[in-house]
């Protein structure tokens, strides 16, 4: 019996980064293609096959003229709590432009949320 063995650089447990992490230039690739057409993306996969370390990597790495800011929101656990994310996210995004920021603002001030449902189409 053979007893020699090689470690795999498997991260159990956390995000794989850096060197723990296993490329996969062809997904990176695929997902890249459709954000430049304005397509969105959604990733469903079983856990721990490499979701969240793809996402990380994509941030870390992105094309020209892309800046991306990924949040893990798996432990949000109300509708309101959801939406503070999401407004903070985009103001992140837009602090870049005062107009913009400016904008977003007096828009949230402006409109609220009475009710979040799903939408069905008979």
């Amino acid at each position: 019996m053979d007893t020699d063995w090689t470690d795999p650089r498997s991260t159990i447990g956390g995000v794989a980064t850096g060197d723990n992490f296993y490329p996969r230039d062809d997904i990176v690739e695929d997902i890249w293609n459709e954000l430049k057409k304005g397509n969105s993306v959604l990733l469903a996969a079983p856990r721990r096959v490499g979701k969240t370390s793809l996402m990380q990597y994509m941030e870390e790495n992105p094309v020209e003229n892309y800046k991306l800011i990924f949040q893990n929101i798996q432990g949000i656990n109300s509708v309101n709590e959801f939406f503070e994310r999401i407004y903070t996210m985009l103001l992140t995004c837009l602090n870049r432009t005062q107009k913009a920021k400016n904008w977003f603002k007096n828009l949230k001030k402006s409109k609220t949320i009475k009710k979040i449902g799903f939408f069905h189409r008979y």
